[in-house]
């Protein structure tokens, strides 16, 4: 239920987990190096990508967005997503 990548300067991690009626989906971005960007984290399911607001990270920080679904969508096939002005990356697929 939890997958990882490795980019060039960071790394983007996605989780999902159940509380009671509702799947939590977390993506997260530390960034390791370079210069400070513009993105925005999200995540794909059944087809569709969810995205935050655009934020700034720099060098040595870390952002956590929370999305959510319904109780079915646990277990089922989603990826983390990070969208910037370059291009987006993804993460391998969290399921059961």
């Amino acid at each position: 239920m939890e997958r990882c990548t490795s980019l060039s300067n960071g790394i983007l991690y996605n989780k999902q987990s159940l509380s009671g009626s509702t799947t939590n989906v977390f993506t997260t971005y530390s960034k390791t190096g370079g210069s400070s960007v513009s993105v925005r984290l999200g995540y794909t399911y059944r087809g569709s990508t969810h995205y935050s607001s655009y934020f700034s990270i720099g060098s040595g920080q870390t952002v956590k967005k929370t999305f959510t679904q319904g109780a079915s969508a646990y277990c089922q096939s989603m990826t983390g997503v990070l969208n910037y002005s370059g291009g987006t990356f993804q993460t391998p697929s969290t399921h059961c």
